[in-house]
């Protein structure tokens, strides 16, 4: 089932959606495939695969560009990370190294990208999800104040590297943030107007409705900021809490694609398949205490997310877990990630937004 939105529109007779988005691959739809989701527990996949494999994968769906998980490259040995550099090259392929932001292996990072001439890393800032500031090992101001600090070191370390800097004619090596489920549009903003010239914004399409802000609203707040995108969607269960969020293949769910690719009209954007994650997220917002430590919201811009969020929808007692909530045998679990893969590709086709 695609969902097209409102549609984009334009009295400009060269106006196509898909020159607005360059689009690639994300990883993370395919988490237990590549062994990042349970890893190093009795549940992980016993047969990941490797980035090749992957990078095999993603041309095999004819798509423009590829994220790579950056902790999969750091025990890649340089010679074998420059062989990638020329497949990903001869592809033609734009690359973004994702990661988080508070983890080690900076340096190893920043090396990789000048191997593979990547100009931006995707981070996401904190654990935290489903907008749930109380479920944090540290009370949430001085969460913030920490992702300050780090984003900071991290976009110096960027600015400072000057061999990267040099590679890509005279452009910082950028940090991407990502709205991972915690911050708010304005919230990103201002980290990013706050922190550093290099540091910008990751819009994943369906994450604002866990943070209780409509999609659309959402990109246009953050457009001036914006380096990367991940087309992600999602179908809603309501539930006496609030409501969850269920993965889907891309244009199945309730997000505006059209519209959100429409606000880029005059630029191209890279943008990357995602697939949400292997387990339902419940966003609480029904709840009082989900609200503690989130900015005020007006009626009016609370609605709207709600609105957005019955676009499409599941019924209320019907089945939403995925095979790996399921306890399914690995190979039905990777067989449904790629799946949903595949579906992804036909509806951006379908939607206009894929050649």
């Amino acid at each position: 089932m695609i969902h097209a939105g409102l549609g984009a529109e334009s009295d400009d007779p060269d106006f196509h959606l898909a020159k607005m988005l360059t689009i690639g691959l994300n990883p993370y739809g395919l988490a237990y495939t590549l062994g990042i989701h349970a890893a190093n527990t009795p549940r992980a996949n016993p047969n990941p695969w490797t980035p090749d494999q992957y990078i095999a994968f993603a041309e095999s769906l004819n798509v423009q560009g590829i994220e790579l998980h950056a902790p999969h490259l750091h025990p890649i040995p340089d010679d074998h990370l420059r062989q990638l550099r020329d497949r990903i090259n001869q592809n033609r392929w734009w690359t973004v190294l994702a990661r988080p932001a508070w983890t080690a292996d900076w340096p190893r990072t920043i090396q990789i990208a000048k191997l593979l001439g990547t100009k931006v890393i995707r981070m996401h800032l904190t654990p935290v999800l489903c907008g749930d500031r109380t479920d944090a090992k540290e009370p949430w101001p001085q969460r913030v104040n920490q992702v300050r600090r780090n984003l900071k070191e991290v976009a110096q370390q960027l600015a400072d590297h000057k061999e990267v800097a040099q590679q890509l004619a005279d452009h910082y090596l950028k940090a991407a943030i990502e709205n991972h489920q915690d911050f708010c549009a304005e919230e990103l903003l201002d980290l990013c107007e706050s922190t550093a010239p290099n540091v910008g914004i990751t819009l994943d399409t369906a994450n604002p409705l866990a943070v209780g802000q409509h999609p659309l609203d959402f990109a246009k707040t953050i457009a001036p900021k914006l380096l990367h995108l991940h087309l992600k969607d999602y179908l809603v269960q309501w539930t006496d809490h609030g409501y969850r969020l269920i993965r889907c293949p891309t244009g199945s769910g309730c997000i505006p694609f059209q519209d959100i690719a429409g606000l880029f009209k005059d630029r191209t954007i890279t943008a990357a398949i995602e697939i949400g994650a292997l387990e339902a997220r419940h966003i609480k917002c029904f709840d009082p205490d989900y609200w503690t430590h989130h900015p005020p919201r007006t009626v009016q811009q609370f609605s709207k997310c709600l609105a957005a969020a019955r676009c499409r929808t599941i019924p209320e007692h019907k089945d939403y877990r995925t095979p790996w909530e399921k306890s399914a045998p690995p190979e039905e679990i990777t067989s449904y990630e790629r799946t949903q893969v595949h579906q992804s590709v036909t509806n951006l086709k379908c939607l206009g937004l894929l050649t």
